[in-house]
């Protein structure tokens, strides 16, 4: 794959993301939904970098929420994690931004699990079991159900069962004017964990992508995934580092 061809396509399709919840500012875009908020897509310099991280935490401590400021490899300036942190944001683990051309073939990602997408009333209350059961910080649930009632496909919930019980969950997002379709969350409870769901649901999301015409798979991936991603014929492109800010 053109890595830097692709870098490019991805930081355009960050400006699609999150329609009528997204402001672009002239060096970054802040989304802010229900549920979470996140600054991304930074192209700062090293003259207006201070003044525009101090903008964002005066505006988020006006608004009592917390929010993170996705970094990523190419982002600018290049001190840029540095000067968040000064600013006292807390640094998570760096992820790998891993991505699949859907043009190559899939049938070796075959697994003996179920994996649907949520589509009925029955999958919501599965989906919500388990996110409630991981204890999950922050619940997505939500945009899948907005997007469900919309009938676009630009919050889609995955959920893999053991014979019937949901066991796994995950999401994919796209947009109609994105070639990348976002794979997120993929989340097992613990005690059925290494027994090949995360594969499962990355399955049926690849094979909804291709339905949907989607170009490529995009994952952020932490170590333990990505020895599973590079074996699927995932490539990394890039990397990206969650800072998190909370008026506490």
């Amino acid at each position: 794959m053109d890595h830097p061809k692709l870098v490019a396509q991805f930081q355009a399709q960050i400006m699609r993301e999150s329609p009528g919840l997204s402001t672009r500012l002239p060096s970054h875009i802040r989304i802010v939904a229900n549920d979470w908020a996140m600054v991304t897509g930074t192209t700062l310099t090293l003259q207006d970098a201070d003044d525009a991280i101090l903008a964002e935490v005066a505006l988020f401590r006006t608004l009592n929420r917390d929010f993170e400021w996705k970094v990523y490899s190419w982002d600018t300036p290049s001190d840029l994690k540095e000067r968040l942190v000064r600013n006292g944001f807390q640094q998570g683990d760096e992820e790998a931004l891993m991505v699949f051309d859907l043009a190559q073939d899939i049938g070796h990602w075959e697994s003996p699990h179920q994996a649907v997408k949520v589509s009925t009333n029955q999958h919501i209350e599965d989906f919500r079991s388990v996110e409630h059961q991981l204890g999950s910080e922050r619940s997505f649930l939500n945009e899948v159900i907005d997007s469900l009632q919309r009938g676009d496909n630009e919050a889609m919930g995955f959920v893999a069962y053991l014979e019937e019980r949901p066991v796994s969950i995950a999401r994919l997002n796209c947009h109609p004017e994105s070639p990348f379709g976002g794979c997120y969350g993929g989340s097992t409870l613990p005690e059925f964990r290494r027994m090949g769901f995360y594969r499962s649901l990355l399955l049926a999301r690849a094979q909804e992508a291709k339905r949907l015409g989607v170009q490529y798979l995009q994952v952020d991936s932490l170590p333990t995934s990505r020895p599973i991603l590079e074996r699927l014929g995932f490539e990394q492109i890039g990397s990206t580092w969650p800072f998190t800010w909370s008026p506490g």
